[in-house]
């Protein structure tokens, strides 16, 4: 349906924004490119990390990227745990299902309240999300910090770009790792100057009108 669309309006850039469409355009980008699309998405492989989160966390932190210990709850040693922690579901989108957790009797309930779930290290500062675009062959043009001030089911609902050469060079190592194609964002909290990331979604995110707005044009860039 998408490659008749695309072929009857004349469409020659798509854009998928959908979590868990990006795997599947990712598959299929040669065939898009063979009517003359392009696709400005990542591979199926990188979408497939991405989307889930406990997959993400072991990826980069592979890779020597600092990012939020991470667990699986059957590898959890509850007696030792030390609190706050964070709780949310291993494949989700917009907050849903993510708790902060303070207590044993509260990990104990949200893990098994929240289907199929990870707890990660409660991050400690500010948080931020980098916007970055990266070309088609993987060049990194751009990278946009800018700090959540008030986040709205997941969504930043105000931020204020900031200038941090710091968390600059972290994404740009991340979407080198991960092999970015297109647009991504991502997520990390920034604690006495040293960032940590919490998670990665290579598509726009729902703050991109601010980036933009600061002059990164990143669709008109596309």
């Amino acid at each position: 349906i998408v490659k008749s669309i695309c072929f009857r309006e004349r469409i020659h850039l798509l854009i998928p924004t959908i979590d868990d469409e990006l795997p599947l355009f990712g598959r299929h980008t040669e065939d898009f490119k063979a009517m003359g699309i392009r696709v400005s998405v990542s591979s199926e492989r990188t979408g497939l990390i991405c989307n889930d989160k406990y997959s993400t966390a072991q990826f980069l932190r592979d890779k020597g990227i600092p990012f939020a210990e991470t667990w699986l709850p059957k590898d959890l040693d509850i007696p030792r745990l030390k609190y706050p922690l964070f709780l949310k579901p291993r494949i989700g989108r917009g907050s849903v299902g993510a708790f902060a957790i303070n207590n044993e009797r509260e990990l104990r309930f949200f893990l098994d309240y929240v289907p199929d779930p990870i707890v990660q290290q409660y991050l400690s500062g500010r948080e931020y999300t980098v916007d970055l675009l990266a070309d088609f062959r993987g060049r990194v043009i751009s990278a946009v910090p800018r700090e959540r001030m008030v986040v709205r089911s997941g969504v930043t609902d105000r931020g204020k770009t900031f200038n941090h050469p710091g968390m600059i060079q972290l994404a740009v190592r991340t979407a080198e790792a991960l092999e970015i194609r297109g647009a991504a964002n991502i997520q990390m909290k920034l604690h006495r100057d040293r960032a940590t990331i919490f998670e990665v979604n290579p598509r726009f995110s729902g703050g991109i009108p601010l980036t933009i707005a600061d002059g990164a044009d990143f669709p008109a860039w596309l």
